[in-house]
């Protein structure tokens, strides 16, 4: 089978959008390139695991835009296919606020998010120490937990104070 025909596969059928909200429409697209982008990577780890840390690095606003746009050019050298899906982002200004603002936009809709999200490291670090040791999770496997646990936490202390 040839590499499009593999990424077809692991994409799946087109879904009917008829019944989707505009947003549930963006973020499957957003979903839907992600994972072409982790399957286009998964030949080289090095560039798939960048693009993971760069990704979360965006996701919780950790970082500069110009940051985000050069690393993005690094870890797209040889794939024009992402370089083209990513062209609005990688190619925006950024030399004033507002433009750098205009550029993560355009990145968040790009990745199919409503946009970021911005986090002490203190409240997180403490959030899932007191998590971790309440369900007895071996510490070899918070890393792979981190985002998901925060996000349940989030929801759940929301919950718990009928927010």
């Amino acid at each position: 089978m040839s590499f499009e025909a593999d990424l077809a596969k692991e994409l799946g059928p087109e879904p009917d959008y008829s019944g989707m909200t505009e947003e549930w429409i963006k973020s499957w697209k957003g979903m839907q390139l992600i994972t072409e982008v982790n399957f286009r990577l998964s030949k080289s780890p090095v560039a798939f695991q960048q693009n993971q840390d760069l990704m979360e690095r965006f996701f919780w606003d950790e970082g500069s835009v110009k940051e985000y746009q050069n690393g993005l050019r690094h870890i797209f050298t040889g794939q024009p296919e992402l370089r083209a899906k990513f062209a609005t982002f990688l190619e925006a200004p950024i030399e004033t606020p507002a433009q750098q603002e205009e550029a993560k936009a355009r990145l968040c809709e790009i990745v199919g998010i409503a946009g970021q999200m911005r986090r002490k490291q203190e409240f997180v670090s403490n959030m899932e120490t007191k998590f971790f040791q309440a369900i007895k999770v071996p510490k070899l496997r918070i890393d792979s937990f981190r985002n998901v646990m925060v996000m349940s936490l989030i929801d759940r202390d929301r919950h718990a104070s009928g927010t």
